[in-house]
């Protein structure tokens, strides 16, 4: 604000109370208490901050920090910038700080030191004092060798996660402080106690959130009795163990450098990660998600419009596994009306419903499988087989494709029997036509469920059964709903997504510009 008047820069400048505002997703009562311990936690630290029931305008839960400044960034930077040339100061972009000590002042500016005896931080978020990666160091640089060495052993690892470990190798690693000085985050503690010189520290956060990792399972084998020293050491038995991450691309580094620093430079015996599968961005219509551009859904929105297994399905089958993707409502429309309705829905409903109307709503009996099921079988088979070798290779958009080539495998194969025409002139072809049909319902229930489990018992019920083990492609497939196995219609499976919809879901969240 002094630089403003000061400096007479045009920026809309002025002052009015900032509000957060709880998003009221899956557990608002955990976010109504984060948020209350938010607004404590600011008041405690000097600011002007309340708790509000309901944000004026908004109907939600929130709170309120008085006299906070509100002003345009850009016009605020570039008339500073202006000033500051004016002064005979240098400006110098496209240089990210990376960590900063101090004493003596020291910046780690795109891999190099630069001291200063000044720092500015500019950040949204509270802080409890002026240091912020100090104290403690995660001394990465000290075992560099070791950690290039364990990646170089991961030949089985996909390109994209091995290419980002060997660019912040190949670019020199630097020593992370692992303290903050944050109103929020995991104490510095020993014993339950805060160690001495560190009472106002918090953890980096990515310094300690993979370590829960082990804490997790620590937690859960004291609620359940179980062990958990044999999944995570390697003296005690978690050499068996088979580890693996999923992990969008801003995450790898963490994960294949600073983590594995940490549990290396340990120099005891904890298990690594086996597999780490990397993804790449999920981009809006060719740009960014953002909440303030009015560009993106978001998961608990997502759910509000439909039920999970439609994202799960369109995430899996079109997702940025190894290329960035858009997403666009246009083609989400495109692929679940076509995938889900059309091939998997659409079967399913019509030969329950058909095995309902036409046979009293049983499988029926009679006849014996000739050599279109012969052929039918050798196809589903290649394709289980071609769908399980993905799946095990974690290539899921090509597994995905495996599994709707089956799905199309079934309708094909209904248009070729056509139990309905054969049902006029021989009952018994008609017969092995849809107990086939039903056989091929359950295992498509199989199929889906890795993928989509809620839509997947939907199908197993209707042919009556509760099977959703993956199927061993070699292992019998169609007896799984013998003659007089009970079987009933369900609700529509995927209903199609209208072109209102997808206008209205447009103008909600941003679509095409």
């Amino acid at each position: 604000e002094q630089n403003v008047r000061a400096c007479g820069i045009d920026c809309d400048f002025r002052r009015v109370p900032g509000f957060l505002v709880a998003a009221l997703g899956s557990d608002p009562a955990k976010e109504i208490t984060s948020l209350q311990e938010d607004a404590r936690l600011a008041a405690e630290l000097g600011f002007d901050a309340i708790y509000l029931d309901a944000v004026p305008g908004l109907n939600r839960p929130g709170f309120r920090i008085a006299n906070q400044a509100k002003f345009h960034v850009g016009k605020y930077l570039a008339g500073l910038a202006e000033v500051l040339v004016r002064s005979g100061v240098s400006v110098f972009e496209g240089s990210e700080v990376n960590e900063f000590n101090s004493d003596p002042k020291r910046l780690m500016v795109n891999g190099h030191n630069v001291r200063c005896s000044h720092v500015v931080m500019a950040t949204h978020y509270l802080q409890s004092g002026f240091e912020s990666a100090l104290s403690r160091d995660l001394l990465q640089t000290k075992i560099a060798d070791e950690i290039r060495a364990w990646v170089d052993s991961k030949t089985d690892w996909q390109p994209l996660a091995k290419s980002i470990a060997y660019k912040h190798l190949d670019e020199g690693l630097i020593d992370r402080g692992i303290t903050r000085d944050l109103a929020w985050g995991i104490p510095v503690t020993k014993d339950g106690f805060p160690r001495p010189g560190m009472e106002d520290k918090v953890f980096y956060v990515w310094f300690d959130a993979p370590i829960e990792y082990i804490g997790a399972t620590e937690e859960w084998a004291g609620r359940t009795g179980a062990t958990w020293r044999d999944w995570w050491r390697l003296d005690e038995g978690a050499d068996d163990v088979r580890y693996v991450q999923f992990m969008g691309k801003d995450n790898v580094a963490f994960h294949t450098v600073s983590f594995p620093a940490t549990i290396i430079g340990s120099g005891e015996p904890w298990k690594t990660v086996d597999q780490l599968k990397a993804f790449n961005w999920l981009n809006w219509y060719g740009g960014k998600f953002s909440t303030s551009q009015k560009r993106g859904v978001f998961m608990d929105q997502a759910l509000e419009l439909l039920p999970a297994d439609y994202w799960r399905w369109h995430l899996t089958a079109y997702g940025p596994e190894h290329s960035d993707a858009a997403f666009t409502w246009e083609q989400f429309q495109s692929t679940t009306n076509k995938d889900l309705a059309d091939v998997l829905g659409n079967f399913v409903n019509r030969i329950v419903k058909f095995a309902e109307s036409k046979f009293d709503g049983v499988a029926p009996d009679g006849g014996e499988p000739g050599e279109l099921e012969a052929k039918l079988e050798a196809d589903i088979r290649a394709g289980i087989a071609e769908a399980t070798a993905q799946f095990e290779a974690m290539e899921f958009r090509k597994a995905a494709q495996a599994l709707r080539a089956v799905w199309v495998l079934g309708n094909e194969y209904l248009q070729v029997a056509a139990p309905w025409t054969a049902l006029k002139t021989d009952r018994d072809r008609a017969a092995v036509g849809v107990r086939t049909g039903l056989n091929l319902v359950a295992l498509f229930a199989r199929l889906a469920a890795p993928v989509m489990p809620f839509t997947a018992e939907k199908i197993a019920a209707t042919v009556g059964s509760r099977d959703l083990t993956w199927p061993d492609a070699e292992a019998s497939l169609f007896d799984r709903v013998p003659a007089g196995q009970a079987v009933a219609s369900a609700e529509v499976l995927f209903k199609k997504i209208e072109d209102a919809q997808v206008a209205e879901w447009s103008e909600r969240f941003g679509g095409a510009e």
